[in-house]
């Protein structure tokens, strides 16, 4: 998570990082990107809720290295939507997806039609990503030319 980009964070740092790799361009570098974010099931009475402590939480993109049995950040592109607002990883739809609640399960979020649940990651020729989410169709972003700024998020 991007420091100061969310106002209760909860104490998380970045999250968990999805189930995927991607070689960057020098050995022990690779791509990665963050899972939808902290995210849990609560059972109340017969059901299971999905729950989102930090609701807010952005997905990104992390280039790291992996050096001497440890990893270091070396870049983190948040994910956005193409007018800049953030991704969430909260559920899309409803009757499609779990309903979303806050970390307390008894409070309803709401649906985030741009979240994702992002799990893997390809890096294509002209610089660009394709994501792969959980739930959903693959999703292209195309990072700025700076390489740290945000990246614009399209469904396939």
């Amino acid at each position: 998570m991007i420091p100061g980009s969310v106002a209760d964070d909860r104490g998380v740092d970045l999250g968990g990082i999805g189930s995927d790799l991607f070689p960057a361009e020098r050995r022990g570098e690779y791509w990665t990107v963050t899972d939808r974010g902290p995210n849990g099931q609560i059972e109340i009475g017969k059901d299971k809720r999905r729950t989102f402590p930090v609701p807010g939480f952005d997905p990104a993109i992390v280039k790291i290295r992996a050096v001497g049995g440890r990893i270091r950040v070396l870049k983190t592109i948040p994910l956005t939507t193409s007018h800049g607002a953030p991704v969430t990883g909260l559920s899309n739809q409803p009757g499609r997806d779990e309903a979303p609640y806050a970390y307390d399960a008894s409070t309803p979020l709401p649906y985030n039609p741009n979240g994702l649940d992002t799990e893997g990651i390809v890096r294509d020729r002209d610089g660009g990503f394709w994501l792969v989410d959980e739930y959903g169709p693959p999703s292209s972003t195309s990072p700025r030319r700076a390489g740290s700024s945000p990246a614009t998020c399209r469904r396939a």
